[in-house]
C-alpha cells in the first residue's frame, strides 16, 4: 500500500487529479484553510455580489468568516472520505472550533458540492481569465 500526502482545499482540488487505479493508498491532505482561507475572505469581501449569490444559493450566510472555515473544512473532509485531513493552528479555541466544525457538521453533501463549484467558476476560472488578460496586455 503506498500512502499519498499533497495540498488540497477547495481552492486547489488536487484530489481530482489522481489517478483512479490507486488500489489501496492512504490519501491525506493538508492546507484545507491557511492562505487558502485569507485569500477566499479577502475575494469575497471585494465581491459583495458573489458573496450574496452564494449565500443565497448555499442557504448560509457567507460573509461570517466562521461559516467561509466551515465550508473550506467539510468540502476537504468531504473531499478526501477516506483518507485523513491535517489542520494545524496555535490557538487552543481555533482547534476547538474546527474539530466541532467537521463533527457537527451542518451541510449537505449537495451544499458542499455546489460551494465546490461556486469556488470554481467565480474564483479559480475569474482570476485565470483575470491572469490570461493581463498576460496578453503585456504582450502587446
Amino acid at each position: 500500500d503506498s500512502v499519498l500526502q499533497f495540498e488540497n482545499s477547495v481552492l486547489t482540488q488536487n484530489i481530482g487529479e489522481l489517478p483512479t487505479n490507486l488500489g489501496k493508498a492512504v490519501i491525506i491532505t493538508h492546507h484545507a484553510l491557511s492562505s487558502d482561507y485569507t485569500f477566499l475572505r479577502r475575494y469575497l469581501e471585494t465581491h459583495p455580489e458573489i458573496v450574496k449569490r452564494w449565500s443565497q444559493t448555499l442557504d448560509i450566510e457567507c460573509e461570517d468568516e466562521k461559516n467561509l472555515s466551515r465550508l473550506m473544512l467539510n468540502y476537504a473532509m468531504y473531499d478526501n472520505k477516506e483518507g485523513i485531513v491535517l489542520f494545524s493552528s496555535t490557538k487552543a479555541e481555533n482547534i476547538q472550533h474546527n474539530v466541532r466544525a467537521v463533527t457537527e457538521s451542518p451541510f449537505s453533501a449537495e451544499q458542499l458540492q455546489i460551494f465546490a463549484e461556486l469556488v470554481r467558476r467565480d474564483v479559480i476560472e475569474s482570476s485565470l481569465r483575470v491572469r490570461d488578460a493581463a498576460a496578453y496586455i503585456s504582450l502587446m
